[in-house]
């Protein structure tokens, strides 16, 4: 019986461990599913398993934050850090989303909206909120 009991909570605490460091958002866009993990470089486009040079990671709030030029690649537009206004520019067909680093608005072709800043790590690279 203690046997069997060791064996139970064993795996409750294995199921614990995974799945509870285990933080991952899935993304759709254009019949593309895209599954990315906390603090990984990791990810899956349509199942398929790809690795990237920057980790994404979540925020204390709970922002998924991916590097600008994965950002481009799986969601297909064009992101540009402008230095001297220490903005970033996302366009995508018509739309067009401007927003500063480390600002919380965010301008959607032009109307203001309160969302999750963009950041620049100690590296230089730009994370965007997805």
């Amino acid at each position: 019986m203690l046997k069997r009991f060791k064996m139970i909570t064993g795996i409750l605490l294995i199921f614990t461990v995974l799945f509870g460091t285990c933080n991952a958002s899935m993304f759709y866009n254009d019949y593309v599913t895209v599954e990315l993990h906390n603090q990984s470089r990791w990810y899956t486009v349509n199942g398929v398993w790809k690795e990237y040079s920057n980790a994404c990671t979540i925020d204390e709030n709970g922002n998924f934050y991916l590097p600008a030029d994965l950002f481009r690649s799986l969601f297909d537009c064009a992101v540009t850090y402008f230095s001297d206004s220490h903005g970033v520019l996302v366009t995508r067909n018509q739309t067009t989303l401007w927003q500063g680093i480390d600002s919380h608005t965010i301008y959607l072709n032009d109307v203001p909206y309160t969302d999750a800043a963009p950041y620049m790590d100690e590296s230089g690279v730009i994370y965007l909120p997805v």
